[in-house]
């Protein structure tokens, strides 16, 4: 089978799967054969992308099936195959709970939040401690690239909003802005002596003139 079918970038949102995990599932295809089609939308894999890797490898070709919605729609349908199937940390599911629009933000306003899930109710469904999810979108809001990490498995959403709320972090960004004000006053100082500067050669410029002209009429006298 050639393997000419990409993943579609709302599924790339998402972790990869395990190396471990991925081989059991290809030995899974292997003996019991692809029991859900690859979902395909705007000619890319929405869903099934670990299941079209395998079946590839093992020479099989996958039965597909082309979803029928908009960018929205699909986005949720993606999120939503992920949480239910994937053997997903609480803290990665949280933040494809927050990174999806499975769920309106908490500082969603009441238009955002038509059509779309509480956090609650989310949390609920996907069964994710409704806290965790807060959480995410606390890190998910004010460091991305923790969000990744949270995404990726490497680091849990409490430890990433820890390291937001600790006073180092806070002593940082406050350090980072009383530099860039010192910056500005340093280089207001820098140009005033510019300024300074520049004026006194104007006036030394103008006095050597003067006394070329004196020089030129003592010498005529």
């Amino acid at each position: 089978m050639s393997h000419t079918l990409k993943a579609h970038p709302l599924a790339g949102a998402f972790p990869e799967m395990q190396a471990i995990e991925f081989e059991a599932l290809k030995l899974d295809i292997k003996e019991n054969g692809l029991k859900e089609p690859i979902i395909v939308f705007e000619k890319k894999i929405l869903d099934g992308r670990n299941r079209y890797r395998a079946c590839a490898e093992l020479g099989i070709t996958p039965k597909t099936r082309q979803f029928r919605g908009g960018d929205e729609k699909a986005s949720e349908f993606s999120a939503s195959a992920n949480l239910m199937r994937r053997h997903l940390k609480q803290s990665q599911k949280a933040m494809i709970i927050a990174r999806s629009g499975l769920a309106a933000a908490p500082t969603a306003s009441l238009e955002e939040k038509k059509g779309k899930m509480s956090v609650r109710e989310a949390a609920t469904r996907f069964g994710v401690n409704h806290q965790t999810c807060y959480k995410a979108f606390f890190v998910l809001n004010a460091n991305e690239e923790l969000a990744e990490r949270v995404l990726a498995g490497e680091l849990s959403v409490g430890r990433a909003e820890a390291v937001l709320r600790s006073p180092d972090n806070a002593k940082r960004r406050h350090v980072g802005r009383r530099s860039q004000a010192e910056d500005v006053a340093a280089l207001t100082r820098r140009i005033n002596r510019l300024a300074k500067a520049t004026s006194d050669i104007d006036r030394l410029t103008k006095a050597v003139s003067s006394l070329r002209r004196l020089e030129s009429l003592l010498s005529k006298d």
